[in-house]
């Protein structure tokens, strides 16, 4: 057994002299733990803050696409507000159009018989043109006060004939077309030269649009 090998025990490792290494392989030691040191530097200085740079982007890149995808959500609902606004603005234009009384040729009468007149002739109603009356317009009681233009009740009577089915379909048509007008009083009266056919008065309630200037002089005046 060898001298090296203790009793029990494992060979012991061989001790490499430094010196005894020849010269060309130890420059080539050198160079090689050299080469792995600056390895570590370069990992350390160049590649580490690249790879942190790398990180950064790509949360940034992430972050951007959420950001991209709830812009992109937001312009799609303002697509659809914007949608449902000119939906909203064309019904209060509509029902503007069909209730709210403006005057025609100054004259709020002329205006309901030109709004009434062609659903009657449709219903079979023939209405007396001379017989259109205002009555005293009353105010709307507001929540709060209004913006621009006040808005008050003016009840106005028209008067015609029609048989009494003519004069049903006649409501209800008005109700129906002019949704802002409201039927007041009704009154119908029989014909004894022609049953068939009755006089009819109504009085419908129409919302008027009234500038806040006027009304508030005529408040004044009062």
């Amino acid at each position: 057994m060898s001298a090296d090998v203790k009793k029990g025990g494992s060979p012991k490792a061989p001790v490499i002299d430094w010196d005894s290494i020849p010269k060309q392989t130890r420059t080539s030691i050198i160079v090689t733990g050299c080469a792995v040191v600056l390895c570590v530097v370069v990992l350390l200085l160049l590649v580490k803050p690249a790879m942190a740079r790398e990180a950064r982007t790509a949360a940034l890149l992430k972050t951007t696409e959420g950001e991209f995808e709830t812009l992109y959500r937001n312009i799609a609902s303002l697509s659809a507000l914007r949608d449902a606004t000119e939906m909203q603005e064309e019904r209060l234009a509509s029902l503007n159009a069909n209730g709210v009384l403006v005057p025609l040729a100054n004259s709020l009468d002329m205006r309901a018989m030109f709004l009434v007149e062609p659903i009657a002739r449709e219903c079979g109603v023939l209405l007396d043109g001379g017989s259109v009356k205002s009555h005293q317009a009353m105010p709307i009681n507001a929540a709060e006060p209004p913006h621009g233009v006040v808005y008050a009740r003016q009840p106005i009577e028209i008067s015609g004939s029609g048989s009494y089915t003519s004069i049903v379909k006649l409501v209800s048509m008005i109700e129906e077309r002019l949704p802002m007008a409201t039927l007041s009083s009704l009154r119908i009266l029989a014909h004894n030269d022609t049953p068939e056919e009755h006089a009819v008065t109504i009085c419908i309630e129409w919302p008027v649009a009234v500038e806040r200037k006027v009304a508030e002089e005529g408040g004044k005046g009062k």
